[in-house]
C-alpha cells in the first residue's frame, strides 16, 4: 500500500553503511508522481577516536601547570568532530572544542587527563587517558658555592 507519513525508520543498520531511497507521491485517486532522485545518508553510530599527542609518556615535574594535546578522528564517513569532554583525575567532565588543554594548580602526585570525542550527531567515542603527569616537590641536591665558603661579595 505504501506509507502515509513523510518519514520512514530503517532499523538495525551497521555503522558506516549507506542507506539509499527514493519516493513518489500518490493521491486518493491513485494518481502517482514520478520517482524522486535517489537520496542517501551514511549511518554514523560511532563517536570519534581520540589519540593523545602530548605528553607522549609519563613525566615528573615540579611545575604546577601542564599542557595536554590530542587529535580527534571521526573517520572518513563520520559526521565530523564537534568537541571533547575532558576531566582531570576524578573531577567533573568539562566541554571544550579545542584539542589542547592547559591546566594550572595541579595537585601533588599523579594527574591523569581523560578525553572523549563527540561527533556532530552527539555520538561519544571511547575515553582516552593521557600518560600521568606527576607533580613532585623541588629537591635541592647541591648548593654552589657551599655556605660559608666565601665571605659576602667576595665571589662576585
Amino acid at each position: 500500500e505504501g506509507i502515509t507519513t513523510q518519514s520512514y525508520v530503517i532499523k538495525d543498520l551497521d555503522d558506516g553503511v549507506s542507506a539509499k531511497g527514493k519516493v513518489r507521491a500518490y493521491d486518493s485517486l491513485r494518481n502517482t508522481s514520478g520517482w524522486s532522485d535517489i537520496v542517501s545518508t551514511t549511518i554514523d553510530l560511532a563517536g570519534p577516536a581520540v589519540s593523545i599527542t602530548a605528553p607522549d609518556a609519563a613525566k615528573n615535574t615540579n611545575l604546577s601547570a601542564s599542557t595536554w594535546t590530542w587529535t580527534g578522528n571521526d573517520g572518513e564517513r563520520g559526521s565530523g568532530v564537534q568537541g571533547y569532554w575532558v576531566k582531570l583525575n576524578d573531577g567533573a567532565w568539562s566541554w571544550t572544542t579545542e584539542p589542547v588543554l592547559t591546566l594550572s594548580r595541579l595537585r601533588r602526585g599523579a594527574n591523569i587527563l581523560s578525553v572523549k570525542g563527540v561527533d556532530n550527531l552527539g555520538n561519544e567515542g571511547a575515553v582516552s587517558m593521557a600518560p600521568e603527569v606527576t607533580v613532585v616537590d623541588v629537591a635541592i641536591f647541591d648548593v654552589m658555592p657551599a655556605p660559608g665558603q666565601h665571605p659576602i661579595n667576595e665571589a662576585s
